[in-house]
């Protein structure tokens, strides 16, 4: 992004990377295209799976950050100047308490029955706020297919649109489903309307706390 100059454009490039659908993802490369030539060419040059959302595959879990330095600032806080010697083993010892600390959080969570993760649970109390200004329309309810039609405004810099949930396959049109995992308001009302509890999809997703915790005693103590 340091080729990047132009803040307007910077903009709309980053804009383009973070789109969750592939039409929006060329609607900002159209608005790309028509302020710069050479920074099309520039993208262009990158592969697309390398830089954005939208053909991602779900790899990337909604997260844009790759750096994988900047997950270790709060490792390596207060000890960067020290000797290189030190330094690992501070980080050893560190990363030693935080996977315990971890290992003992998520194993209360699951002992008083919090089935998913503190960031899932609000992202779905957000997303349920909105469920109920929906207008949800049944095409096959043995398969789970519905429409599901936005009645109000939630500023949320998208225009009301209609969008197409199957739940059975795990997909809805808005794509934000499919890049973070947890249900969006779209697939919360289609659950409601077939008396299905969106929870299970986090299971089907595996975004809870008991896989997690599962595969985190896998990895130690194999």
């Amino acid at each position: 992004m340091r080729e990047i100059k132009d803040k307007t454009l910077r903009k709309k490039v980053v804009n383009a990377g973070y789109a969750l659908s592939e039409p929006s993802f060329k609607h900002y490369s159209e608005e790309i295209r028509l302020s710069n030539e050479d920074a099309v060419r520039w993208i262009d040059s990158i592969p697309l799976e390398k830089w954005t959302r939208a053909y991602d595959n779900g790899q990337r879990w909604g997260h844009m950050t790759t750096n994988l330095v900047e997950s270790m600032n709060s490792i390596f806080k207060g000890i960067c100047n020290l000797p290189i010697t030190t330094l690992v083993q501070a980080t050893y010892f560190r990363l030693g308490a935080l996977f315990e600390t971890r290992r003992s959080k998520w194993s209360s969570g699951l002992q008083s029955g919090q089935l998913s993760s503190d960031a899932s649970m609000k992202f779905i109390r957000h997303e349920a706020a909105k469920a109920y200004t929906h207008v949800v329309t049944v095409f096959d309810r043995t398969k789970c297919w519905f429409s599901v039609a936005e009645s109000m405004d939630h500023n949320e810099g998208m225009p009301m649109g209609q969008y197409r949930v199957e739940l059975d396959r795990g997909w809805c049109d808005c794509e934000r489903f499919q890049a973070f995992r947890t249900p969006c308001s779209h697939v919360i009302v289609a659950c409601s309307k077939v008396r299905r509890d969106p929870s299970y999809l986090l299971c089907y997703l595996k975004f809870t706390k008991s896989p997690a915790f599962q595969m985190f005693i896998k990895l130690v103590f194999r």
